[in-house]
């Protein structure tokens, strides 16, 4: 599943302090309540990155690992739900570099709920996000309107 193309030159991956982001923090000036989905590219390593939680596994496996953990504990708490998945094959418009191996749609019940789910430090951020880190080399996770 793997592209083999060159490694993006600025990949940002949990970077502290994301959601200080004035770009992001947009989002809290939406209606908390409103439910939304999330367009999430993703990019694989080739093999997972040690001391995570999914040691020795390729990227594609590791990620699995993470996505399962976070759509079976988050289902109810956050309303998670992939409502979308596929493969990309080419990109006919856009950067030629910007390669995904993996696009997702993650529906949740609303925007406070989702954003509870990633500032959980003491379930998502031990448990979960390390795992999605070591699988993957670059993403995007865009907010959309919701899918119908």
């Amino acid at each position: 599943m793997h592209l083999n193309a060159p490694l993006p030159a600025d990949p940002i991956i949990e970077q502290p302090g994301l959601f200080k982001d004035p770009r992001v923090n947009e989002i809290n000036d939406r209606d908390a309540d409103q439910p939304t989905d999330m367009l999430n590219l993703v990019r694989l390593a080739d093999t997972t990155k040690p001391n995570s939680g999914v040691d020795n596994m390729s990227g594609a496996q590791g990620y699995e690992e993470y996505r399962k953990g976070v759509t079976d504990l988050y289902a109810e708490r956050a309303g998670v739900k992939i409502t979308w998945r596929a493969f990309p094959v080419a990109t006919l418009i856009g950067p030629s570099d910007e390669l995904w191996d993996e696009a997702l749609i993650y529906h949740y019940l609303s925007r406070s709920k989702m954003l509870s789910m990633f500032t959980d430090y003491e379930d998502y951020r031990v448990n979960h996000l390390p795992k999605r880190n070591a699988s993957i080399v670059d993403s995007r996770l865009i907010e959309t309107t919701v899918g119908g």
